[in-house]
C-alpha cells in the first residue's frame, strides 16, 4: 500500500535528488531522500542511497539496524521502522539525528 501522493509530492524526489547535487556534504539530504522513496515503495533506490552514507563514512549501528525496515518490501515494516529504545545509542552528530527523525515519526 503506497501513500496517497499530494501534488505537492508528486515530483520530490527530483527536488531531494537536486539538493542532494548541491550539497553532497550533508548526509541528512541523502537520509531524507532515502526515506522519501521507501515510504513510495522505491526500496531499491533508498537501499543505494543508504549503502552511499556508508561509503562515505556515515555508516554505523543506528543507520544498520533502520536499514532492513527502509528497504522492506512490507510497507508496514517500512512505515513503523524501529521502536526508539531498540535504536542504538548515538555516536556522532549524524546518529544523533537519525534517533531524532526515529523519535518524531
Amino acid at each position: 500500500m503506497q501513500p496517497f501522493p499530494s501534488p505537492a509530492e508528486a515530483d520530490l524526489d527530483s527536488v531531494w535528488s537536486r539538493l542532494i547535487q548541491l550539497k553532497p556534504e550533508l548526509p541528512l539530504l541523502r537520509w531524507y531522500r532515502a526515506n522519501w522513496l521507501s515510504q513510495h515503495g522505491d526500496t531499491s533506490t533508498a537501499g543505494a542511497e543508504l549503502e552511499s552514507l556508508r561509503a562515505r563514512g556515515r555508516g554505523g549501528a543506528p543507520l544498520d539496524t533502520l536499514t532492513p525496515a527502509l528497504t522492506s518490501l512490507d510497507p508496514i515494516v517500512r512505515n513503523q521502522l524501529v521502536p526508539l529504545d531498540e535504536l542504538p545509542e548515538a555516536r556522532t552528530a549524524f546518529e544523533l539525528a537519525l534517533a531524532g527523525f526515529v523519535a518524531i515519526r
